[in-house]
C-alpha cells in the first residue's frame, strides 16, 4: 500500500485537512493571552489584515515564514471569501505541516524496512503534539520544523554517497531553516558529528564537510542579514545585542528551569501530559500560555497515562542499547541537545516554542531502532503507542 503512487497524496491531504480544521476557533483573539505556549499568534494573522510586515522583532528573527504568508495572502486573496477568515489564515502553516509529514514518511523509508514501522513512524510524527498545534494555529515554527525535516532528509540521503550536488542542497535546505528561525544554525552539528571519525584520515570527506560547514555558516549569515536589514533597518548582532538586553537570565534562571527544558524538548514535544497543561498567572489571570507541567501530570488522567507508560518503554529499550547506536543517533542527539541548550540561556520560559524541529530526529532515534526489531508483538506495541498518542494528544483540542 505504502508503494503505491496515490498513498503519499492521501497522506498529505489527510494531515492538511486535519491541521486545518482542528483548533480553527483558536485563531480568532487578538490577544496573546488567548494562546498557549507564548505563541505569537496575533503578529501572523496581522500580516493578513494589513497585507504587510506589520509583525515587529518577529519579521525580524523569522524573515522565511513572514515573506511566505505575505506571499500567500497576495497570491490566493480571493480564498478568503471562499473558506472564511478563521480558516484562511490556516493555509499556509497547515499546508507546510502537512508537507513535514509527508518529508518524515520518506526518510523513515530510508531507516526502517518494514512498511508498517514505515507506516507508524510517519503518524507518530503527524500526531505529536507540538507537530498538531504549530499546523493548527498561524505560527513560524512549524515552518522552521519543516525545512529542518528537508535538511535531515537529504543529510541521510547522501551521507554515505557525499557529491557537490549533495552539498548544494543540503546548504539550500540550511539557510531556509535558519532563515525561518536562526538556532536552527546547531543543525550543523549533525554532519560534523557524523563524519567527525573520517574527518582527520579521509581527505575528501575532510574537504567536503569544510567546504559545507564554511560555506553554509558564511551564506546563512549574509541572507540573515540581508533579510534583517531589509525588514527592520538591523543587523545580526545589533538584533543579538538589543535582545540580550531585554533579556536577563541569571544562573538561578537556569538551574530552575533545566527540567522544563529537558521536559520540553524529550516528553512534552510528543505528547501532552494533560489537556489542562496550560494555566493562568496568579499576576495575570487571563494568560493561558503558562506551560510548566510536571512529569507527574501525565498521571493525573487516563490517556496520559497510557501515553507515558509506553514512552517509557521506547525510552528505556534506547538506553539499554545505547552502547550500541552508531554515529546517526549521536549526531541527532547532539543537535537535539546542543539546541536545547541553547533555549536554556536564550528563552527557557518559553521552551516549548522552539520544540517542534527536534520532534524529527528525535523519533529517528527512538522509532528508528525497530529496524532490528520484527514480530507481531512489536506491531502490538506500535499500536498501542499511536493509539495512546493520539487520543491523548486530540484531547488537548478537544476538551
Amino acid at each position: 500500500m505504502l508503494d503505491k503512487k496515490h498513498f503519499p497524496v492521501m497522506l498529505f491531504l489527510g494531515f492538511f485537512l486535519l491541521y486545518l480544521y482542528i483548533n480553527f476557533h483558536n485563531v480568532r483573539s487578538d490577544s496573546y493571552d488567548a494562546y498557549p505556549f507564548g505563541a505569537d499568534v496575533p503578529r501572523y494573522t496581522a500580516i493578513f489584515k494589513y497585507d504587510k510586515i506589520n509583525s515587529g522583532k518577529i519579521a525580524t528573527r523569522h524573515p522565511v515564514p513572514v515573506y511566505i504568508s505575505i506571499f500567500y495572502k497576495r497570491a490566493f486573496p480571493s480564498l478568503e471569501n471562499v473558506i472564511g477568515k478563521d480558516l484562511y489564515v490556516k493555509v499556509p502553516y497547515a499546508f507546510f505541516g502537512a508537507l513535514g509529514v509527508l518529508v518524515g514518511f520518506y526518510l523513515s523509508k530510508q531507516i526502517l524496512e518494514d512498511p508498517f514501522h514505515v507506516l507508524a513512524f510517519t503518524l507518530i510524527y503527524g500526531f505529536s503534539g507540538s507537530i498538531l498545534y504549530f499546523s493548527s494555529v498561524p505560527e513560524s515554527y512549524i515552518i522552521t520544523a519543516f525545512f529542518s525535516a528537508l535538511y535531515i532528509y537529504t543529510f541521510l540521503k547522501y551521507k554515505d554517497r557525499i557529491s557537490w550536488k549533495s552539498i548544494l542542497i543540503l546548504t539550500l535546505w540550511y539557510i531556509l531553516s535558519v532563515l525561518s528561525e536562526v538556532l536552527t544554525a546547531f543543525l550543523l552539528v549533525i554532519p560534523a558529528v557524523y563524519f567527525a571519525r573520517d574527518f582527520i584520515n579521509n581527505k575528501r570527506v575532510r574537504l567536503s564537510l569544510l567546504t559545507f560547514l564554511i560555506t553554509s555558516i558564511f551564506l546563512a549569515y549574509i541572507f540573515l542579514n540581508i533579510t534583517m536589514h531589509a525588514i527592520s533597518g538591523d543587523t545580526l548582532f545589533s538584533y543579538y545585542l538589543a535582545f540580550k538586553g531585554d533579556q536577563s537570565i541569571s544562573l538561578l534562571d537556569i538551574l530552575n528551569e533545566l527540567g522544563e527544558v529537558v521536559l520540553n524538548f524529550f516528553f512534552f514535544s510528543v505528547g501532552y501530559p494533560s489537556y489542562a497543561v496550560t494555566h493562568p498567572l496568579a499576576w495575570e489571570p487571563t494568560y493561558i500560555g503558562f506551560f510548566r507541567p510536571t512529569l507527574w501530570e501525565y498521571f493525573k488522567i487516563k490517556t496520559a497515562t497510557g501515553f507515558i507508560i509506553l514512552y517509557s518503554i521506547l525510552l528505556t529499550l534506547y538506553i539499554k542499547q545505547a552502547k550500541t547506536k552508531n554515529l546517526l543517533t549521536f549526531s541527532l542527539l547532539a543537535y537535539i541537545v546542543l539546541r536545547a541548550i541553547a533555549i536554556l540561556f536564550f528563552n527557557p520560559w518559553e521552551s516549548y516554542l522552539y520544540v517542534a524541529p527536534t520532534v524529527l530526529p528525535l523519533l529517528v532515534i527512538l522509532i528508528g531502532q525497530f529496524k532490528d526489531y520484527s514480530g507481531k508483538m512489536t506491531r502490538y506495541f506500535l499500536c498501542l503507542f499511536l493509539l495512546a498518542l493520539i487520543v491523548n494528544n486530540l484531547m488537548f483540542f478537544i476538551v
